[in-house]
């Protein structure tokens, strides 16, 4: 049995759940949308499971990254919401979302994935939290103005987008904190900082080598490991960076020696094979130039002064310099984690976040001394750490209960004055605010698709987004 959610034709956001109502300890998973800085609808979805009794609150989960184009290299959503659910000690007592990020679930067949794209990802979470606060005052008898706990978490790309999640949930007038208190987040293995970025991806080898971000994430004796894993990392970033500012102003990409990509899917993974193939045939390739791009373009990359270098700093900039200046102002419960001598992502990342995090924000670092055999090691031992930290997070705070919403005219909480609240950051997210003076072709991209975003402020973004429903029509297809 198909259901229909279907709010007032003035909020235009609609929400498929597909599977059998009643039996709410089963997974399903629903379909809603949200609107990107550029006014275009977005369609996306997530997976969600509502226990049978009533929650003690919500579970975000934001997964990994997918690259859904490749044969064998995909997941789908119920093995990859499996994977994630398992590591919750207490996911019997709570509802379980988790949206899906570019790449898994539909939208890997209609969009390029917006890899390292953050403003979407506020934007995905709080519709995606919307529509479950939505179902779960109707199925568990929420009174007008109570809130439920929210938990948030994610392991590397998923620890990317937690930790900015996090941010966004605390921006001033935020509606979500009507339905919502957050109570925690655990954020593993994530990339923060566009300098460790371009410390770990733009260098020649020579410089990578001397280079104190990569000092910092990693042992010497694991400089050419870390370096190759680091030119898939740099592939998967220009992949997004190309979609996003269009073909006129692309990074030359190297043409595969075979296409391996599955033509059902949007994205075409074909380079970044190449370059896991390369990473694993047993021998040191560290020192050459990427096999994922033209040798030019590698001139232009690791070139401080060139034009393409310029460009891919702004992209960078744009999507993370918000984080180290909005952490500073975190007051609710935040654990980092992280690992040394992690290939995928260099603990740098999270390291650099301590100068300016305040004392809410805890940091866990899980490197250890055993030697490294596979190019994930380091990755894994994040992702151990992060269970437990998260664990301990959750059955700590699960009990307590959170104070009811205030409303300053007595409204509801899904009444029709409970809206999207003002955001001062808004213009700073705007795309079209990019200072049109820089030479990075992202101020003013030729061919982006409407629903590749970024944004100068992004963890404190717009929420123009968030529309909480007035009516809920079902409709049983």
């Amino acid at each position: 049995m198909n259901s229909t959610w279907k709010s007032g034709p003035a909020l235009g956001l609609i929400l498929v759940l597909f599977g059998t109502i009643a039996k709410l300890s089963s997974c399903t998973s629903m379909e809603y949308s949200y609107t990107d800085s550029n006014g275009s609808v977005q369609v996306t979805g997530a997976e969600v499971k509502f226990p049978s009794a009533k929650p003690k609150g919500v579970i975000l989960i934001w997964h990994g990254t997918i690259l859904g184009g490749l044969p064998d290299m995909g997941s789908t959503v119920e093995d990859n919401f499996a994977t994630m659910t398992e590591i919750i000690e207490a996911s019997d007592e709570f509802i379980l979302v988790m949206p899906h990020q570019l790449g898994l679930g539909q939208s890997k067949g209609t969009r390029n994935q917006l890899w390292q794209q953050l403003t979407p990802v506020e934007k995905d979470g709080d519709a995606a939290l919307t529509a479950v606060y939505t179902k779960a005052r109707t199925d568990y008898g929420l009174e007008a103005t109570e809130r439920m706990n929210l938990f948030v978490m994610g392991h590397s790309q998923g620890g990317t987008s937690s930790l900015v999640y996090h941010l966004h949930f605390q921006k001033e007038n935020n509606p979500l904190t009507k339905m919502y208190e957050l109570k925690s987040t655990t954020a593993s293995a994530g990339h923060y900082s566009a300098a460790v970025w371009e410390s770990t991806t733009m260098t020649t080898m020579a410089d990578f080598t001397t280079d104190e971000n990569v000092q910092a994430s990693y042992s010497a004796e694991y400089y050419p490991m870390a370096r190759e894993m680091q030119m898939v990392l740099l592939t998967h970033l220009l992949h997004t960076y190309n979609a996003f500012v269009g073909e006129s102003a692309a990074v030359a990409m190297a043409t595969p020696p075979a296409d391996v990509g599955n033509a059902e899917y949007k994205d075409n993974w074909s380079d970044m094979a190449q370059m896991i193939g390369l990473l694993m045939n047993g021998s040191d390739d560290s020192a050459s130039t990427p096999a994922c791009v033209t040798e030019a373009a590698w001139a232009q990359i690791t070139d401080p002064s060139s034009d393409t270098r310029k460009a891919l700093q702004a992209y960078l900039k744009q999507q993370y310099d918000g984080i180290a200046t909005h952490i500073a102002k975190n007051s609710v419960a935040l654990d980092v984690v992280y690992a040394c001598n992690d290939f995928n992502v260099p603990c740098q990342h999270s390291k650099v976040l301590q100068a300016t995090a305040p004392q809410q924000v805890n940091f866990h670092d899980a490197t250890q001394s055993t030697p490294i055999e596979s190019p994930f090691d380091g990755h894994g031992w994040a992702q151990a750490k992060f269970k437990e930290v998260f664990d301990a997070a959750v059955n700590k705070l699960k009990d307590d209960v959170p104070a009811p919403a205030t409303f300053e005219k007595a409204e509801d909480t899904c009444g029709s004055s409970c809206g999207a609240g003002d955001d001062k950051d808004d213009e700073t997210n705007d795309p079209d605010q990019v200072d049109k003076t820089s030479p990075s072709p992202v101020s003013s991209p030729t061919a982006a698709p409407s629903d590749n975003e970024s944004g100068g402020n992004h963890v404190m973004g717009s929420l123009a987004v968030l529309m909480v429903l007035p009516t809920i029509v079902w409709s049983v297809l």
